[in-house]
C-alpha cells in the first residue's frame, strides 16, 4: 500500500496543464479544446492521466515530457463562460485507488450564438418590411445584368428575378454591375421575430454568410453601430455583441 501510495501520488503531482480555446466557439456545436500536459518531474514518466473539463474527459495513457490532445466539448447556450477548474485523475499504479488533483483556473471565454439559416426566407415571407434593414444599395436596375444568384438578405424585391425563382422554387435575384458587394447594415431591433434566441441565431448566420461571400456587413444593436466590413476582427466584435445580448 505504501509503494502504491508513493507512486500514485507522485504520478499526478508536478504536472502542468495548459488549455487553449479556439478563436470561435458556437453554441450547440462541437468545439475542440487543446490540452497540453507537461511533466515537470525529470526522472519519472506519467501514466494513465485523465483530464476532465466541463464534464468531458480524455485520457493520456503515457508520456515522458509532454503530450497534447484535443477534447471536444459542446456548450448549449451563448454567452460568457468561466472555466474555474481542471480536474486530473489517475488509477496508477495498481488500479486500487483513483487519485485526484484539481487545478484552480479563471479562464473567461465567449460562446457565440448558434448560427441558423432562414432570415432571408423570413423577410421575404413578410415582404421585407420597411425599416428592418438599412442598406446603402444604389439604384442599379438599369445597369448591366451579370448573372442570376441566390437572394441575399437586404436586397430590394425589385431585383428579384421571378422567372428564375419560379423555375427553381428558390428565391433568385439579378446580379447587376452596380450591386456587387454592396455593404449592408443589419438593424437588429427592427427585425420582428418573436423568439429572441431564434432572431439572434438567424442574424448570426447572416453575418457569417455575408462575410464568407465577401459582402461587407454591419450591425446596429444596443444603440451601437458597427459599420460594414469583412475583417475577422470586425466579425468577432459583432458576434460577441450578439453572444452577450440581453433584452432590456
Amino acid at each position: 500500500m505504501g509503494i502504491s501510495g508513493f507512486f500514485g501520488k507522485n504520478n499526478i503531482t508536478r504536472v502542468k496543464c495548459d488549455i487553449e480555446f479556439p478563436n470561435e466557439i458556437y453554441a450547440n456545436s462541437e468545439c475542440p479544446i487543446s490540452i497540453n500536459l507537461i511533466n515537470q518531474k525529470p526522472s519519472y514518466p506519467i501514466f494513465l492521466i485523465k483530464v476532465k473539463i466541463f464534464n468531458k474527459s480524455t485520457l493520456f495513457p503515457f508520456f515522458e515530457k509532454n503530450d497534447k490532445k484535443l477534447l471536444n466539448i459542446n456548450l448549449q447556450k451563448r454567452g460568457k463562460y468561466i472555466l474555474d477548474k481542471i480536474e486530473i485523475s489517475s488509477p496508477f499504479p495498481f488500479n486500487f485507488f483513483v487519485r485526484y488533483y484539481v487545478f484552480k483556473e479563471n479562464i473567461e471565454f465567449v460562446v457565440f450564438p448558434e448560427p441558423k439559416k432562414g432570415l432571408t426566407e423570413y423577410l421575404f415571407d413578410k415582404r421585407t418590411k420597411r425599416g428592418e434593414f438599412e442598406t446603402n444599395l444604389k439604384k442599379g436596375y438599369e445597369d448591366e445584368m451579370i448573372s442570376i444568384k441566390d437572394y441575399i438578405l437586404g436586397t430590394p424585391l425589385k431585383y428579384v428575378d421571378w422567372k428564375s425563382t419560379a423555375k427553381t422554387d428558390s428565391l433568385k435575384i439579378k446580379e447587376l454591375s452596380s450591386l456587387i458587394d454592396k455593404p449592408l447594415i443589419v438593424d437588429f431591433d427592427s427585425i420582428f421575430i418573436k423568439n429572441l434566441e431564434d432572431k439572434i441565431s438567424l442574424v448570426t448566420f447572416f453575418i457569417l454568410d455575408s462575410i464568407k461571400r465577401n459582402i461587407p456587413v454591419g450591425l446596429k444593436i444596443n444603440k451601437k453601430i458597427y459599420k460594414p466590413e469583412i475583417s475577422s476582427f470586425h466579425k468577432i466584435n459583432m458576434l460577441t455583441e450578439l453572444a452577450l445580448y440581453e433584452k432590456v
